[in-house]
């Protein structure tokens, strides 16, 4: 699982930095394949513009299921942590021998 609590659009192949070797549908194919879940704590707005190369929104889509979206500015932090604590618990299980 990742968990991705951020205030900024992302980096992206392409985007004019050399911080991100990746677009956001090849991260979400990267992710489906392994199975992995990714919660997204960030902005629903940004001053400036998202668009499908810098909204990780669109990977929270993509993903579907195993995806999960909170707005960082909708609700008090401690709301948005305790949602993602629901998701969690009810999402792995722990054993132990």
């Amino acid at each position: 699982m990742i968990l991705d609590i951020t205030d900024e659009r992302t980096h992206y192949r392409g985007d004019g930095t050399d911080f991100s070797q990746y677009t956001i549908p090849e991260t979400a194919t990267h992710l489906k394949d392994r199975g992995i879940s990714y919660i997204l704590v960030g902005p629903a707005t940004f001053a400036g513009s998202f668009h499908k190369d810098n909204d990780k929104r669109e990977l929270v889509a993509a993903l579907g299921e195993n995806a999960a979206f909170f707005d960082i500015h909708q609700d008090d932090f401690s709301v948005i942590l305790e949602r993602i604590l629901g998701i969690i618990t009810r999402t792995y299980t722990l054993g132990y021998y």
